[in-house]
């Protein structure tokens, strides 16, 4: 039972991500290049980023990932 809840967690997590992929959101940056957007989407970025600032990116999802990547916008 109990591993059938976190298969169904894990699904609803991907659906959740899929439906921002591609979109723009506000990301506040809290330490090592991972910050969380207004809903509390977890964002990885592949550069260095001033931390305690607040930046507009573009949300890219990858299949199974745990977080999405950041592309910042421009």
């Amino acid at each position: 039972r109990a591993a059938i809840l976190r298969k169904e967690g894990e699904q609803n997590l991907e659906n959740f991500y899929k439906k921002f992929h591609g979109s723009k959101a506000n990301i506040l940056i809290e330490k090592n290049n991972i910050g969380h957007t207004e809903n509390f989407i977890p964002v990885k970025f592949d550069q260095p980023i001033e931390e305690g600032k607040i930046f507009n990116a573009e949300l890219i999802y990858s299949n199974g990932s745990k977080n999405m990547q950041g592309k910042l916008a421009i």
